[in-house]
């Protein structure tokens, strides 16, 4: 489930739910929160998943020259 809690339309985070079972059984779920932080200009600075941040460094053009490659 994405979040769209800003006013500017940012993704602050991600929650996904998976089970590890069939659909016709009970099964315990895992649920995986990845967190965003945006700076003033609407660029993606932190991607936070479990215990791994990213974060991401642009360019004087505004370019992501490192950083998450996938979110």
């Amino acid at each position: 489930m994405y979040a769209f809690g800003d006013s500017r339309s940012n993704r602050p985070g991600l929650t996904a739910t998976a089970s590890d079972a069939p659909c016709d059984t009970a099964a315990a779920t895992t649920t995986d929160r990845t967190d965003y932080i945006y700076d003033s200009a609407d660029r993606l600075i932190t991607a936070t998943h479990a215990d791994t941040t990213v974060k991401a460094v642009y360019d004087t053009f505004g370019r992501r020259t490192t950083g998450p490659s996938t979110v």
